[in-house]
């Protein structure tokens, strides 16, 4: 369960981000699709790992544990995947296809910047792809992490989740998903 939350929770947030989307057996996408989890795992797990010259700092220079070698490989393998969608992005702006209806953050994002290309002394693409992988990274694991543990604590506790569930059957029913707008109608669920 956990994977999977982190592969809808990381495929939200690149939908989101820059209107891709990267699910997992789609045959089309799938060795892209493959390659970017990847990319993102090892960027999880490198991001937490004790590297020893970040405790003894006269030996950074060894790089004993190539952890420093594989952070640049990822961090250039990520930066690949964003620099892509951004140039679509780009492109698709340049031959006037992006709807108002269709924009997501890197549309925004390049609407605010304008055309001058230059923001704060930095060219607006280093900060539009430094921004993504951000929100990305920090958005992905910690919502899967989140979602992982509200329903490991809902499994273990049979009569909230009863609860919770009766609730959703009173307000929303069964015939249509939860809205944003039936929140407010949910005392139980918010609680």
């Amino acid at each position: 369960m956990t994977q999977w939350f982190g592969q809808v929770t990381t495929n939200t947030m690149v939908q989101m981000i820059a209107g891709k989307r990267y699910c997992i057996g789609d045959a089309e996408n799938d060795a892209e699709s493959r390659r970017f989890g990847r990319a993102i795992k090892e960027f999880m797990y490198l991001s937490g790992v004790l590297v020893l010259s970040d405790v003894v700092p006269h030996i950074e220079w060894l790089d004993l544990q190539g952890h420093v070698r594989s952070m640049k490989r990822i961090a250039e393998e990520l930066d690949f995947f964003v620099g892509s969608w951004l140039e679509e992005h780009i492109q698709s702006r340049q031959k006037g296809q992006k709807m108002k209806e269709e924009c997501d953050f890197m549309d925004v994002m390049l609407s605010l910047f304008g055309e001058d290309g230059l923001a704060y002394e930095h060219k607006s693409e280093a900060i539009i792809k430094a921004t993504a992988l951000n929100l990305i990274s920090a958005g992905s694991d910690t919502s899967a992490v989140t979602l992982t543990w509200a329903l490991s604590l809902l499994l273990n506790h049979k009569k909230v989740l009863k609860c919770a569930q009766e609730e959703l059957d009173i307000h929303v029913g069964r015939e249509r998903w939860v809205e944003e707008l039936d929140i407010k109608n949910l005392a139980y669920l918010q609680a």
